[in-house]
């Protein structure tokens, strides 16, 4: 598996990255296999958001990389917020 340097950290991140958009539809225990299948394929960068499936894909993601959290980066986002219908407004954040 490629990687590259991840800015000036010192540490490399894996080409690809893994996105979790809807991994939680999966279950705990997809999540769980998805993640140690990519991992043992040496992807270790993973790219969620709080904002995905109401904040269950990261907390999943999280329970799946227990005891292998040293080995992954994980990217995020934030300033999403959601308004009463599921729909999301950035026009505080200048969007």
């Amino acid at each position: 598996m490629r990687t590259r340097p991840f800015g000036k950290t010192g540490d490399s991140v894996s080409e690809p990255g893994l996105g979790t958009t809807f991994m939680a539809r999966q279950g705990q225990d997809g999540v769980n296999s998805r993640i140690a299948q990519s991992m043992d394929q040496g992807i270790t960068d993973f790219d969620t958001a709080a904002a995905y499936e109401k904040g269950n894909n990261e907390r999943m993601l999280g329970i799946a990389l227990r005891g292998r959290r040293d080995k992954a980066s994980l990217a995020t986002k934030v300033g999403v917020v959601e308004e009463l219908g599921g729909h999301s407004n950035m026009e505080a954040f200048g969007c």
